[in-house]
């Protein structure tokens, strides 16, 4: 059975209600990944995602840890009711925000700290430097930036396409160069899942500092050599433009 049928056995499988809850609970826990909970279960990781938007959407909880960390945002094209009075975030929580810049700044009003968030236009007030009660730091996201690489390196859905007889698409040497480099860091911050903040700070710092010095040093080479409007290119810019936001878990334990 190939690779290809094996995903889509364990997509299709009649899972219990209550152990779909179980695992999505088991990727709320502090230092938990969805790709490592989902190898740990035999089931495939866009499922999950799916099931924890099913779970979020009905308005069932989701327990999240209390200890202080990066507040992931969720985008919805939804309005939020009563803006105004959102509680002030003090631990990590999922914030469900309408698109729209100040919708960001309602919910956030009050809060400062260490946002992880895509490059969405809206958040750009909330990194303002003379904003009160303080700044919101941007920690990008870096499995929002490596999707199009993975897009463009994407082989096994150009062996599907060639099987299914459609013309498979290109595959970028560069991009599976830049998918291979950013799951070395992955695969750094899966071995550190659990461990203290101090530990997680220190492996990053010696791990991962390097291989991200190595990968901006790769980048700016290789970019200027790209068509200006092509899709690589664009996936490089995205990533060189925010380099600061990108490296920012360098410096921080959570």
């Amino acid at each position: 059975m190939s690779d290809v049928d094996t995903k889509a056995k364990r997509q299709n499988k009649n899972w219990p209600e209550a152990l779909k809850r179980e695992i999505v609970a088991a990727t709320c826990q502090p230092g938990a990944s969805v790709s490592v909970v989902a190898r740990q279960y035999d089931v495939n990781a866009n499922q999950v995602f799916s099931w924890r938007r099913r779970f979020r959407d009905a308005g069932e909880p989701s327990p999240m840890p209390s200890t202080p960390a990066l507040v992931p945002v969720v985008i919805t094209s939804e309005p939020e009711v009563d803006q105004a009075a959102a509680p002030v975030p003090t631990a990590p929580e999922t914030i469900e925000i309408e698109v729209a810049g100040d919708h960001p700044r309602a919910h956030l009003a009050r809060w400062s700290g260490v946002l992880q968030a895509d490059a969405y236009g809206g958040y750009a007030q909330l990194y303002d430097g003379a904003r009160t009660p303080g700044p919101i730091l941007e920690a990008a996201c870096w499995a929002h930036a490596r999707r199009p690489f993975f897009a463009l390196a994407d082989i096994e859905a150009s062996a599907r396409r060639k099987a299914e007889g459609k013309v498979p698409a290109p595959i970028s040497p560069l991009a599976l160069e830049a998918v291979r480099r950013i799951d070395a860091l992955f695969e750094i911050e899966r071995g550190i899942n659990g461990r203290s903040a101090e530990e997680r700070l220190m492996v990053r710092r010696e791990l991962s500092a390097p291989l991200v010095a190595a990968l901006e040093a790769w980048k700016r080479e290789e970019r200027p050599k790209l068509s200006r409007g092509g899709d690589l290119a664009k996936a490089f810019d995205y990533m060189l433009k925010r380099w600061p936001a990108f490296t920012r878990f360098l410096d921080d334990g959570w």
